[in-house]
């Protein structure tokens, strides 16, 4: 977050003080910002601090409660081997080419959506093993 912060800063600095833009910012601060989401995901999933919409499921009885909770665990792990596997793919796909700018390859950037789902699969399977342990 910190090196995102100081290369946009200087990217400022320098097209609005020197008048000399930095032609990689740009990109540099793109793919960084993409890495912060996925490894964000994966910090918020482990401190279970994902945005949740709950309301309605207070009303059903505590027994649907139980199973709509394991039925969203299993289909959330579900959708995460789907991206960790499209994931990989993409990466795939797209591995001989390279960045406009700074001329690395382009799976460095996008290879962080399948290592995120893989760190989140990891804290949800434990999780959803947690839960069918204290299933009751």
């Amino acid at each position: 977050m910190l090196i995102l912060l100081g290369v946009v800063f200087s990217a400022v600095v320098f097209r609005y003080v020197v008048q000399s833009p930095i032609p990689w910012s740009f990109e540099v601060s793109r793919y960084l910002n993409i890495w912060l989401v996925f490894l964000g995901m994966y910090y918020l999933e482990k401190d279970d601090e994902f945005l949740k919409v709950d309301y309605f499921i207070s009303f059903l009885p505590t027994h649907f409660q139980k199973w709509l909770k394991l039925f969203t665990g299993i289909l959330v792990i579900i959708v995460e081997f789907l991206l960790i596997f499209q994931g990989f793919i993409f990466v795939y796909k797209i591995s001989g080419q390279k960045t406009a700018a700074l001329r690395i390859p382009m799976w460095i950037a996008y290879v962080s959506c399948p290592i995120g789902m893989m760190f989140m699969s990891k804290i949800s399977i434990s999780k959803l093993i947690q839960y069918i342990k204290s299933f009751s």
